[in-house]
Formats: C-alpha cells, structure tokens, sequence
C-alpha cells in the first residue's frame, strides 16, 4: 500500500528518474537479476538496455529449465526490439529453443523460420532444419515434411516421395552401410567440412520426426545418419547415431538384433570419453529401446 501510494503521487518523468537511478544502482553491483535490471531500464525509458538485459534474463531462464518464462521473456525483447536490430536473431533463436525444449513445436518452428530468414546462408540451412524437425515431432507431418525436404536439397539429399521408392532408398542405404563398415577416424566438429555435419543432422532430423509414424523412411535415414557419421568421425554425432542405430536394431529381428549390443557399447565408449550431453542422453533411451525388443 505504502508503495503504491507513493507510485501514484509520482509524475512520469520523476517516475523515469528513479527507474534510471534504480537501474544504474543495482547494475553497478554486478550482480542483479537480469530481469530486474530490464524492468527499471524499460521505466526509465532505455529501451535498447531493457531489450538487452530481458534477453539476457531470457537465457538464465532457459538454462535453469524454466523454458516458458525464457520464452516469454525472449518475445518481451522482440516487442522491444526495433525490427532491424542485431540482437533479433538471437532472441527468435532463444525463443525457438525454449518453446522446443517445452513441448511446443509450432511455436517453436516458427521462431525458428522467422530466424533463418535474417541468418546467413549456412545458418539459415540449420535454422530451417530445427524447424522442419519441431513441425514433424509435432505431428505436422505434411508441413514438415515441405520444410524438410527444402533442408535435404540445401545440402545434396532427397526425401524419397513414394512408399516403392523409400522402400528401394533403404535396401540401397544398408546395402552401403554394411559394405563400408563401421570404422571411423574420430574428428573435432571444427575439422569436419560443415557441409558434413549438416547432412548428418539433416538425416538425424528426419530419423526423429517420421519414427513414429513412417518406420521405411525412418529407418532409412537412420542408415543414412550412421554411415555419414562415420564418414564425419565427430564424436557426439557418432555416439548418438549409434545409440540410435542399436534402438532400430533391436526391433529388425534377426542378426540386426544381435549387432545392437555392441553398436550401444560403441555409442556408450563413445560418450564416455567426449563427454557429450545430448549423446549421454540418448544412451538411457537406447537401452530401454534395447530391453522392451528382447
């Protein structure tokens, strides 16, 4: 009451004038909630520093799982932000993170695309690729599979349209995968051509988003993943195709199944050593995939 007594009796420019001083005194302690900060410098009128610090409140949102308050916090800065702004890409991309990790694939595709139309040419490639993903996860099927099928193009690939030629696609794609084998020569991601790397999220991407709902072209690109991460040798990549190759293994029967054992144990060395989260992640998965086959 007492506050908002005192509110009340203040004009708008004394108003700034406090905002201003509150910003510049809890700024000045190096140690204030972002969020906090934005809310003064809004009140004081400093719209570019409140932008600033609601996106940076927006990323300590989302990294302490707070997904959608990182998110609401992510459009506060759009609505702030004038149009031609550096910082907009970052805040659509932070956006369309938080909105993915929470569930909203929509949303977060079009964030996602809202970026890549301000991003570089390689950037924009990935951008659409998370899009495409969030949008099949979701169960857009036939929006994603348009959006991903721009992504396979941009990098040399091709959805095959037809149940006869996914079909042929998938013998084609094992067939290679056995004659070449699973040797690899393990590479950083920055000595890997980023075409590479593109190609096997790109295929990543599709294996996640049609699993549930078109096995053949699912399990083709996930040959498909597995022989270009071994071609790629990046580490996390590799674990996580692998783990992801023994899930596929386990449900063909046969000898596939007795090859998923190992091709978990080659994913668990594999992120064990890198230390790669996402990669770490899928492994409990996989064997949960492996036990409910046996």
């Amino acid at each position: 009451r007492v506050r908002e007594a005192v509110l009340a009796r203040l004009d708008e420019n004394t108003r700034c004038t406090w905002h201003g001083k509150l910003a510049t005194a809890l700024e000045a302690t190096g140690d204030a909630d972002p969020a906090a900060l934005a809310l003064h410098w809004r009140g004081a009128g400093a719209i570019d520093k409140a932008a600033h610090f609601t996106l940076v409140a927006a990323y300590a949102a989302a990294a302490s799982l707070a997904f959608e308050r990182a998110a609401t916090l992510a459009r506060t800065a759009l609505d702030l932000l004038p149009p031609d702004h550096s910082d907009v890409l970052r805040a659509h991309i932070v956006a369309g993170d938080a909105l993915a990790n929470a569930g909203r694939g929509p949303d977060a595709a079009s964030h996602y695309l809202a970026a890549a139309a301000r991003a570089g040419a390689e950037d924009a490639v990935d951008l659409r690729r998370r899009a495409a993903e969030q949008l099949l996860r979701s169960g857009h099927i036939d929006e994603g599979l348009d959006a991903m099928g721009d992504v396979l193009r941009a990098v040399g690939l091709h959805l095959p349209r037809t149940p006869r030629r996914a079909m042929a696609s998938l013998l084609w794609n094992k067939a290679r995968l056995v004659i070449r084998g699973r040797r690899f020569t393990l590479r950083s991601a920055d000595r890997v051509p980023p075409l590479e790397l593109r190609r096997v999220d790109a295929c990543w991407s599709v294996t996640l988003g049609l699993s549930l709902v078109d096995i053949v072209r699912a399990a083709d690109f996930q040959a498909q993943t597995l022989r270009l991460a071994l071609d790629a040798g990046e580490p996390g990549r590799l674990a996580r195709s692998l783990a992801m190759a023994s899930g596929f293994a386990t449900h063909e029967g046969g000898s596939a199944r007795r090859r998923a054992p190992e091709l978990l144990r080659d994913a668990e060395r594999l992120a064990d050593v890198h230390h790669d989260p996402y990669a770490s992640a899928w492994l409990p998965f996989a064997r949960a995939t492996s036990a409910f086959g046996e």
